[in-house]
């Protein structure tokens, strides 16, 4: 259902009354506690999170961390938190695309583009 949601509205918000839903689904994932269905749980979230986002002339990507509650993400997001804009968004596309990737074997397409990425933060 989500992701047909998102299909529906890639190209702008959701109306209020959507974004409503939105906001209580966000919550109630949130809430959830059931431990088998947390790694299920956190790629809601992140999507409904990512049907949230306004963009803005400042902010045309939404800030895409480490998702998780142990001390690498903790770690790696501070991390992230403390670079400049330019390079924050290079990390904020990388890390999107590594949470939606699937599969045991990157495509070439994935490494191509992975890899420009990763080039553009440079060493």
């Amino acid at each position: 259902m989500i992701n047909q949601f998102i299909k529906q509205h890639k190209d702008g918000l959701p109306d209020d009354d959507a974004q409503e839903g939105l906001s209580i689904l966000k919550q109630q994932l949130k809430n959830n506690t059931n431990s088998y269905l947390e790694k299920e749980n956190a790629k809601l979230l992140e999507k409904v999170e990512e049907l949230l986002f306004e963009k803005t002339e400042e902010n045309d990507i939404r800030p895409v961390l480490f998702l998780g509650d142990d001390n690498f993400t903790l770690l790696a997001n501070a991390i992230i938190a403390a670079q400049p804009q330019t390079e924050k968004v290079l990390w904020y596309e990388l890390i999107g695309k590594a949470q939606k990737a699937t599969g045991s074997k990157p495509s070439k397409k994935y490494i191509a583009e992975s890899k420009e990425i990763i080039n553009n933060l440079g060493t």
